[in-house]
């Protein structure tokens, strides 16, 4: 009787396996992502970031172009519209005998074109994740300072506060799930009053305007962010 109970159920255990073996994997891609917690998440994370910023075009001039410094940190509202608060510090050459220096304070609202995610539906393993890169428009306003000094002189010979509005497009390079790169140019138009400085004759000349045009600068930025806190999670 042992015998035959034993056969009994090693034959049972050879037509389960013989089933289970005919299953076909569609069916167990379909269930599996159900079972899966995580699977399907968007996590929006405020970002700190420093930043390396090359101004050019100053003024409709290519030859007084600078270089500044500055910080922000981004606060995502939905996973393709994020939101960035900046601050830089820019100096710019004029000619060699003079130089402007511009600080901006303000913000920006990105708009991601294609989803920053890739969701994929695999048997094995199925997950969302970053993109490498997430391409992005943008527009935003800001509040600035312009200061125009001859070189070796403590003050400004002619300065002004004002504010600006830029936009633009750039593209991040995410490095891990904490890390990107972000590359973009923007170009600012200065409202209200604005200072000009020009080399005529050798010597530094300056321009005061009480409004402002279509003159300003192009501004090429590259920073490095690191995401600090979760602060939304979307299924």
């Amino acid at each position: 009787m042992a015998v035959n109970r034993l056969i009994s159920i090693l034959a049972l255990l050879l037509v389960a396996l013989q089933v289970s073996a005919q299953t076909p994997t569609d069916s167990i891609r379909v269930k599996l992502p159900l079972y899966t917690k995580s699977w399907g998440e968007k996590k929006g994370y405020l970002t700190l970031g420093v930043r390396n910023t090359i101004s050019t075009f100053n003024d409709g001039n290519f030859d007084y172009s600078g270089m500044g410094v500055g910080g922000h940190f981004r606060a995502p509202i939905t996973p393709r519209i994020n939101t960035e608060w900046y601050a830089d510090y820019i100096t710019n050459n004029i000619g060699g005998i003079g130089h402007r220096t511009d600080a901006h304070i303000g913000w920006s609202v990105m708009y991601y074109v294609i989803d920053p995610y890739i969701t994929k539906h695999t048997s094995r393993d199925p997950y969302t994740r970053l993109r490498k890169f997430n391409p992005f428009v943008e527009t935003g306003h800001c509040f600035d300072y312009g200061g125009i000094y001859r070189n070796g002189d403590d003050k400004p010979a002619a300065e002004r506060w004002s504010s600006a509005v830029q936009f633009g497009a750039g593209t991040h390079y995410n490095i891990g799930s904490r890390f990107d790169l972000t590359f973009k140019a923007q170009y600012m138009m200065h409202l209200g009053n604005d200072v000009h400085g020009h080399v005529h004759d050798g010597q530094l000349e300056i321009e005061e305007h009480d409004h402002g045009g279509l003159e300003g600068h192009l501004l090429i930025t590259l920073s490095v962010n690191f995401k600090l806190i979760r602060i939304w999670t979307k299924g």
